[in-house]
């Protein structure tokens, strides 16, 4: 309908009613307009506040979440094989304190056979080194 055209080249384009609901619709812009600046405002300001009262925590939040990211897979993984070695202590019915002394002892010995691996593995780097060190 060419009638009902809004953009001032139709019929009635200089009628005084047309012009009315232009401005109308403008004005009901700029009261929208108005209205979104005053909320965006408002949210800008609390935010502020916000930033200011959380100042002082800003850092330490920022590393235990840096950390918590990090660490969130390793803990998982920990926690699922504590879960096992209860849920075979279980099992086997044995009492906890003998279970832990055993796994102290397998947790030492492991590290030692990695450690004597290492060296036996970087003897020649080792015996170099010492030698430096003793012909100095």
């Amino acid at each position: 309908m060419a009638g009902t055209s809004f953009d001032g080249t139709g019929p009635g384009a200089g009628s005084p009613f047309f012009d009315d609901l232009r401005q109308d619709k403008d004005l009901r812009n700029s009261f929208l307009h108005a209205i979104a600046l005053t909320i965006l405002a408002v949210i800008m300001t609390g935010v502020y506040y916000v930033y200011s009262i959380l100042e002082p925590f800003i850092v330490p939040l920022f590393w235990a979440l840096l950390s918590g990211v990090l660490l969130h897979p390793y803990k998982k993984g920990l926690t699922g094989r504590l879960r096992q070695s209860l849920m075979r202590l279980e099992k086997n019915d044995k009492n906890v304190m003998i279970a832990v002394t055993q796994n102290t002892f397998k947790s030492i010995d492991g590290i030692a056979e990695y450690i004597g691996e290492y060296f036996l593995e970087k003897w020649k780097l080792f015996v170099s080194l010492f030698i430096s060190a003793v012909s100095l």
